[in-house]
């Protein structure tokens, strides 16, 4: 079993959220596919061996 978290449903995240990251010791980090590379590569810094799931957003769907 894993300990996951769906992440902030934006570009980047806050400090605030890096050490909730740390703090939980989350493993599996849901994420918008419009988070940016920048911020996937601060969370690896909080756990190296984070799996990621990515959430594909289009924003024609609905309209």
């Amino acid at each position: 079993m894993r300990i996951g978290l769906h992440g902030r449903n934006d570009y980047t995240f806050t400090e605030t959220d890096y050490a909730a990251i740390r703090t939980a010791r989350i493993e599996t980090l849901k994420i918008m596919d419009f988070t940016t590379i920048p911020t996937l590569q601060r969370v690896r810094q909080e756990n190296p061996e984070m799996e990621f799931i990515v959430r594909l957003y289009d924003d024609r769907i609905g309209t």
